[in-house]
């Protein structure tokens, strides 16, 4: 049957002290509905577009490790095969590692309290020694307890259009568009300084994103035209994000002048008055305004990083030379 049958572990040790009827194994398209199902149940605010969207667009059944009984998926994570560009602390050099990002994890309401979540983090790992797990915290507590570390944060600016604009009465909104992939791709490479080798990013310096390419903005953009959404960019700037009830947060917001991103700002008043936009930290383009949160946990799982075995030995050390870990992947 292949690795989508393959069975991972039989998980023992009920309260009963007899053997529990769940096993850990790799998900099959057999199993494509029930995780679905799964799904909804511990994300009941994605909408059916979304969840079609994700099943297909972001992911394959067989990057899913569920936890099974007799009838159903009751536990569930999705490890995504990704490779994130990675720069050296002093100088050395870029590369890049493979990463497992890890997404959409739940477990039934009825089993929750069982540890299921911590079993399949286990297996994850168990399956790629040595290969670094990446994932974007619901809890960060509960993570660290699972062996991550928080390796970058974002800041979160609340922009309002009536304060914003009184410092920027000079300069007038470019209009913004509808972008296609390539000028995603074009303005994120730009952002985190891949462009044709050298680094045309706004300061900091970023390491430890996701290399994308013009496929991956396709799929993106498929999401971010599902409804309440919006997607807008000028010739130097683009904002991707989900309108809310007190404004528009956005996921994505990356810029190469800082003109066209206070162009970009401006023009996206025209859809909310209130405007959520995330940026690394040091980061100067919207002041030191923000709350800052965990926006990616790393688990290196016996390996290395850039010659570290520690992931926040590394995060140390590449801050010191003005090196931020930032990226925009949530899930």
């Amino acid at each position: 049957c292949g690795r989508t049958a393959e069975l991972i572990c039989r998980i023992t040790g009920g309260d009963d002290g007899m053997q529990e009827k769940n096993i850990i194994r790799h998900a099959g398209a057999e199993d494509e509905m029930k995780i679905r199902n799964l799904w909804k149940e511990c994300f009941p605010g994605d909408g059916d577009e979304f969840i079609e969207y994700y099943f297909r667009e972001r992911t394959e059944p067989e990057n899913a490790l569920i936890v099974c009984d007799s009838t159903s998926v009751i536990s569930m994570l999705q490890a995504i095969p990704m490779r994130f560009m990675l720069r050296g602390s002093a100088g050395e050099g870029d590369s890049v590692i493979p990463v497992r990002f890890i997404a959409g994890v739940g477990t039934g309401t009825e089993h929750r309290g069982r540890g299921l979540t911590k079993k399949l983090l286990a297996a994850a790992c168990s399956e790629t020694p040595g290969e670094a797990l990446m994932l974007s915290p619901a809890n960060e507590k509960y993570y660290i307890s699972s062996g991550f570390v928080t390796c970058s944060h974002r800041v979160m600016h609340r922009v309002s259009r009536d304060e914003f604009i009184k410092g920027y009465t000079d300069i007038s909104a470019e209009g913004a568009s509808e972008p296609t992939a390539g000028e995603l791709l074009r303005i994120y490479n730009g952002f985190m300084g891949v462009v044709e080798g050298k680094d045309f990013a706004p300061k900091p310096k970023k390491t430890l994103f996701a290399l994308r390419d013009e496929e991956s903005f396709t799929a993106i953009l498929k999401e971010f035209s599902l409804p309440d959404t919006v997607k807008k960019a000028n010739s130097g700037a683009y904002a991707l994000g989900y309108r809310e009830e007190d404004g528009i947060r956005f996921n994505e917001f990356a810029y190469t002048s800082e003109e066209k991103a206070i162009e970009l700002i401006l023009s996206l008043f025209a859809e909310a008055d209130t405007l959520i936009i995330p940026l690394p930290q040091g980061d100067e383009l919207l002041g030191d305004d923000g709350e800052t949160e965990p926006q990616n946990m790393l688990c290196l799982n016996g390996g290395s990083i850039a010659g570290f075995d520690s992931a926040a030995s590394y995060t140390e050390a590449v801050k010191k030379c003005g090196i931020v870990p930032y990226s925009f992947e949530l899930y």
